[in-house]
């Protein structure tokens, strides 16, 4: 592991050495430029990282944290969580806003941020665009239409529809446990699979039917990490994942338990959803 762009903390743009974030936790490849540049988010800006001149400099926000739509610097986030981009769109950027209780976008060509969803209270009122409620969301997926993006908070996953901004939040059937998911992916077949720290769990969950199924975790009473097949693994906090779905596999995070873990996923999630 190699240091890219970054010092101690603080808020500076520059060359990759002098430049400075405050607990950047989110980040997003460039798909225009996907060999060396790439979009970072840290509590309070939307910075831009290009190894072809070694800088970063800003897209969005400013070293104060607070709430503003606008353009540039007058933009404001609070906690940015997550960064997407749609696959085949060069200039939008989704952002989760998390203590902003928001979703947001910029429009990379003019680098003006616009809020999608979230009325900035911390519930779970569906609604449209502003007139929706969203706890605290967290991370983000399209699924494969790229018609819905499905956003974790804290108790619940919601979906919202991007052309008409509908926030729904989708249900699970048949299952008593309390869930706080955190990473999610949308597979080929577009179900989702989804890391709950809570639980020390991953999940498939299926949105058209509600179905949540366990794939590997399953209790938190341990503190200590087992191997093994599906539900006799044990995790202390799978908090991200990053799925290859050539290889019908998945590599976890494992907070707690200070490891990267490996999860083999049934080829049948790699199939192409039927219409």
């Amino acid at each position: 592991m190699i240091t890219i762009c970054g010092s101690n903390a603080g808020f500076r743009n520059g060359k990759s050495d002098r430049a400075r974030f405050t607990f950047p936790r989110a980040i997003c490849i460039d798909p225009r430029n996907p060999s060396n540049s790439f979009y970072i988010g840290d509590r309070s800006s939307i910075r831009y990282y290009t190894g072809d001149t070694d800088t970063v400099t800003l897209i969005a926000g400013a070293e104060t944290f607070d709430f503003a739509d606008g353009i540039g610097r007058d933009a404001r986030f609070n906690s940015v969580h997550d960064l997407v981009a749609a696959p085949g769109d060069d200039h939008a950027l989704y952002i989760t806003d998390s203590s902003n209780n928001r979703v947001r976008m910029i429009d990379l060509s003019t680098r003006e941020v616009t809020t999608i969803a979230g009325s900035g209270e911390a519930d779970s009122d569906d609604g449209v665009g502003r007139t929706a409620s969203i706890d605290f969301p967290r991370r983000a997926t399209f699924d494969r239409s790229l018609q819905f993006m499905f956003i974790t908070t804290k108790d619940r996953i919601r979906r919202l529809e991007v052309n008409t901004r509908q926030i729904t939040t989708c249900q699970w059937k048949d299952w008593a446990t309390e869930i706080h998911p955190f990473a999610i992916y949308c597979l080929p077949t577009d179900q989702l699979i989804v890391s709950c720290i809570h639980t020390a769990s991953i999940y498939l969950f299926d949105p058209g039917t509600g179905v949540l199924t366990l794939l590997a975790g399953g209790s938190h009473d341990t503190d200590e990490f087992v191997d093994g097949p599906g539900t006799t693994a044990r995790s202390c906090a799978p908090c991200d994942f990053a799925v290859v779905e050539s290889e019908h596999c998945a590599y976890v995070v494992d907070g707690s338990d200070n490891r990267l873990r490996h999860i083999t996923l049934p080829a049948q999630l790699f199939l192409t959803a039927s219409k």
